[in-house]
């Protein structure tokens, strides 16, 4: 009988963890998707890092976050929240992404699969990895910003494509004056 109580305390045990991790996780994408990054800041390890399967770096600390969020509200860039598992210490989420641009360009969204590696109660690490028809959708939004460049050029407006403020401010102007005239 004090086995079965055991396993149950593990199981139950184990299981709670995997419900406060994925709640860590619910909790930084909703505060992310609001672009608040005070509130995203409070799940995240000081060490924070987004990189892809590859180890190529998509997101080096949390100053390039914090920018990273204001462009994405000038944008209206969203998440969307598709599945989500846990196991231990890692928290795998498939997500949809969708901006102003995808919008203006009629690009299609982009899905991803990421896993949120959570140390210390904080997400250490996000690692972002393509799903099935990557690049499909790459080739074809890749031709439908093509256009976009083309008509840039030919109206001599220059891009900044940082992912700051300033950037996305620049590149919705550019997009706003695209289609008002394609």
């Amino acid at each position: 009988m004090k086995s079965y109580g055991i396993v149950l305390f593990l199981v139950l045990g184990i299981s709670s963890y995997s419900t406060e991790t994925e709640q860590l996780v619910r909790n930084y994408l909703q505060a992310s998707n609001n672009y608040n990054f005070e509130g995203a800041f409070q799940f995240l390890d000081s060490d924070y890092q987004e990189v892809f399967i590859d180890e190529s770096v998509e997101i080096e600390n949390l100053n390039q976050l914090k920018d990273f969020m204001a462009w994405r509200k000038i944008m209206n860039s969203k998440s969307n929240l598709l599945s989500l598992k846990s196991s231990k210490d890692t928290v795998t989420t498939v997500e949809q992404t969708y901006h102003f641009m995808d919008s203006i360009l009629e690009r299609k969204p982009r899905t991803f699969k990421i896993k949120y590696v959570v140390k210390d109660d904080k997400i250490l690490k996000s690692i972002l990895d393509t799903m099935p028809g990557h690049s499909e959708t790459a080739r074809f939004n890749y031709a439908k910003f093509a256009k976009f460049q083309e008509f840039c050029n030919s109206e001599e407006i220059k891009l900044d494509m940082g992912m700051t403020a300033s950037g996305a401010l620049q590149l919705k102007r550019a997009l706003e004056q695209y289609k008002s005239r394609c």
